[in-house]
């Protein structure tokens, strides 16, 4: 099985925009959203230099998604795949 070994940056900037982008889509109701589907989503409206693809969005979006559920800003509806989540506030 291949791993990704390279660590995973990303700039402030970009990191900011790629939360605001998964707050502003996640709905706040109890169906929520499918992981597969908010990547989707979000991912023609962050810049093509920082996520030239859909894999490089899911990958920083993981990232994202725990730090926000850290946070208590969204949470995980359900707790296997397939993910959904929900905004919390």
């Amino acid at each position: 099985m291949w791993t990704h070994t390279r660590p995973l940056t990303l700039s402030t900037e970009d990191y900011a925009l790629l939360r605001q982008a998964i707050l502003q889509t996640l709905p706040t109701d109890e169906a929520g959203m499918d992981w597969h589907e908010l990547c989707q989503t979000v991912a023609p409206d962050l810049p093509n230099t920082a996520f030239p693809h859909l894999g490089a969005v899911r990958r920083h979006a993981r990232l994202a998604q725990k730090d926000l559920e850290a946070h208590g800003l969204i949470e995980r509806l359900t707790p296997t795949h397939p993910v959904r989540l929900r905004r919390t506030s």
